[in-house]
């Protein structure tokens, strides 16, 4: 039953709580602030560099499409939507299977699935490489997206497992997410030079030396994960679950890219309500279930649940915008890289700042910054012409919406890692990465949706115009998660290192 999953730091049977006090990191009698202590972490170098390399190889092929969306339009003679099923094939499975991951490193130890994701990723990019048609390039993205979807939270889980402070636990996340963000950079310069130097299916190929390499550093240094007590495979909740989540994004697709009543578009949303309603009737009959719903009663977590669909949301959109306003100015995949390395890779070396922050200023304002630096940099580049070509006009917007999208990211991550025991470490990692998931996936496909049901329009001015209302939108969403954040977030009180650090299962070389 769902009342049976204890996900509270601290265990004190002999006191009874409600299941909001037993979930949360603290016991209601206990806790306190967290000490800024000045122990080392728990997490060793090499295992802390494993996950980086491993987060980078998954981002590195979530990427490598953008830079060379004209050849694959060219070479396979695809047309706008097919396009959109490119990226939209890579997230769906990733958002999808999230949660599936996190169980899985439960039962069989992070570095293992680590492992097995990377070789996913790397036959995914391999399958796509090879595609002579778009629909075989469509299902190589989804095999890559699967193993997307088990790297992206592992890594996250090794990357803090073990950390013995808040403080240390914020450094593995800051390090996590600032190795995100150069790994964007990273991907579309090195998509952008194979497809040069060869050719489109080269950018793709590419990416299976490098997880041939990842697959070496993990095997040689990640530490692992003892398997969770408790836990079992949960085949109910594990699949209405994921056809639940998939079939919503289906059908969103769907019907942003087709028609609202399409045969197709209404057939996946029955299956995915008709999945998402069955979900917490298994989960109930269930003894050890996938995802303990009384989660979400933490108000911290949910919070910072919801910031990470919109903040990803908003983020994902204005990077959409991004990408096809280069294309409509003539940009090639080269000089296209730099407005990116812009975006991602310069914000980046705040990475660096981040940890002390995160102690210092807690996650609530600095989550909230991270949503209005993403606002304004949206609203500012809404208003610069289309006829402005020059880098020089974009540096303000993108510096703001990368800073922004670090500072949210990372801020958020620790908050929802504090808030729920180590001992839940993996399913913590693992639904804060599919929040992320869904709103990368929402963000295109709700700005393409916007577009297709418009006026045609006239020029290439008209044509801006519905790609800057696109942003305006996703800085609405951005200001809406800031109040929420707010109103919601509240971190009056946080667990002891101790009571946190003591929960969590140990590694294991």
């Amino acid at each position: 039953m769902l009342g049976a999953v204890n996900l509270s730091a601290d265990e004190h049977p002999a006191q009874p709580a409600s299941p909001v006090q037993r979930i949360g990191t603290f016991h209601p009698l206990e806790g306190g602030e967290v000490t800024r202590t000045s122990r080392r972490a728990g997490v060793s170098p090499g295992t802390l560099f494993a996950a980086c390399t491993a987060v980078l190889i998954a981002q590195v092929a979530t990427v490598v499409p953008g830079p060379i969306v004209h050849g694959i339009q060219q070479s396979l003679g695809a047309n706008g939507a097919d396009l959109a099923w490119v990226t939209a094939a890579f997230l769906l499975p990733a958002a999808s299977l999230a949660l599936n991951a996190g169980l899985l490193s439960d039962l069989f130890g992070r570095k293992r699935m680590l492992m097995i994701g990377v070789s996913v990723v790397a036959a995914g990019e391999t399958l796509t490489g090879l595609a002579s048609s778009i629909h075989q390039l469509q299902l190589g993205q989804a095999v890559t997206g699967v193993g997307a979807g088990v790297v992206i939270p592992a890594s996250l889980a090794i990357a803090t497992a073990g950390a013995p402070t808040a403080l240390s636990r914020s450094r593995g996340v800051a390090t996590w997410t600032m190795t995100l963000s150069l790994a964007t950079m990273v991907g579309f310069l090195y998509s952008s030079l194979l497809s040069k130097t060869f050719a489109w299916q080269a950018s793709f190929l590419g990416v299976a030396p490098l997880a041939l390499v990842g697959l070496v550093v993990i095997a040689l240094f990640a530490d692992d994960s003892e398997i969770v007590p408790g836990r079992s495979l949960d085949w109910a909740g594990q699949v209405t679950l994921a056809i639940g989540i998939g079939g919503t994004l289906f059908a969103v697709a769907s019907a942003a890219l087709g028609s609202w009543t399409s045969v197709t578009t209404l057939l996946a949303a029955f299956v995915a309500l008709t999945s998402l309603a069955a979900f917490p009737l298994a989960e109930r009959r269930e003894a050890t279930p996938m995802l303990n719903l009384d989660i979400f009663k933490v108000p911290t977590f949910s919070a910072a649940v919801v910031a990470a669909v919109i903040g990803s949301f908003a983020f994902m959109g204005s990077v959409y915008v991004l990408s096809v306003r280069l294309g409509l100015q003539g940009k090639s995949a080269t000089d296209s890289a730099i407005y990116f390395v812009v975006l991602q890779g310069v914000p980046s070396l705040l990475g660096l700042m981040l940890p002390r922050m995160m102690d210092h200023f807690r996650a609530r304002p600095l989550i909230a910054t991270g949503l209005i630096l993403l606002t304004t940099g949206e609203v500012w580049f809404a208003f610069v012409p289309i006829t402005r070509t020059g880098l020089l006009v974009l540096l303000g917007p993108l510096l703001l919406i990368g800073a922004g999208f670090l500072f949210i990211f990372s801020a958020l991550t620790a908050a929802a890692m504090n808030a729920i025991s180590a001992r839940h470490l993996n399913l913590t990692t693992a639904v804060i990465s599919a929040a992320r998931n869904i709103g990368l996936f929402v963000g295109p496909i709700a700005i393409t949706a916007l577009l297709q049901r418009s006026a045609p329009p006239s020029n290439l001015d008209d044509l801006w115009h519905g790609y800057s209302v696109g942003l305006l939108i996703c800085a609405a969403a951005s200001l809406l998660a800031t109040y929420t954040t707010l109103i919601w977030l509240r971190e009056a009180r946080t667990p002891t290192d101790e009571a946190w650090y003591s929960s969590f299962p140990r590694q294991t070389s």
